[in-house]
């Protein structure tokens, strides 16, 4: 058993050396770089009816909550997008609904628009619109 562990570990430094040498060169121009992306994300909300957005569509997340009532940790799904290098997610119901029903490629530049809060059983719902940019 010793051996097969031996092994395992001389597997994985002969693959780590053989890339110590493109990893050594890259590291000497990180100043030469730019920044691309912040990989934190940042909660989106359209707060006034009227108030848009645009953004590139970036697929789906889960986010962890915690429920007001019970305290209990909860996942919900929400849509993401890139905005000006940031990562944006939205968890609300209607808006995810709206982007699953679109079936949009992750990459499509899109306008979101919050156009009205809707009355629902269980209180109100902010609508969305969703434009594709081209």
């Amino acid at each position: 058993m010793e051996t097969t562990n031996q092994t395992a570990e001389l597997s994985l430094l002969s693959q780590n050396s053989n890339n110590i040498a493109s990893l050594l060169e890259a590291s000497t121009v990180l100043a030469n770089l730019d920044p691309v992306l912040k990989l934190e994300k940042a909660y989106l909300e359209l707060v006034k009816e009227g108030d848009s957005v645009r953004g590139i569509f970036y697929g789906y997340s889960t986010i962890n909550l915690t429920d007001k009532e019970t305290g209990e940790a909860i996942e919900k799904e929400a849509v993401q997008f890139i905005i000006d290098k940031q990562i944006y997610l939205n968890s609300g119901v209607s808006m995810l609904r709206k982007f699953k029903a679109a079936n949009l490629a992750i990459g499509t530049p899109v306008e979101v628009t919050f156009t009205e809060k809707v009355k629902t059983a269980n209180g109100n719902v902010k609508d969305y619109s969703i434009t594709l940019l081209g």
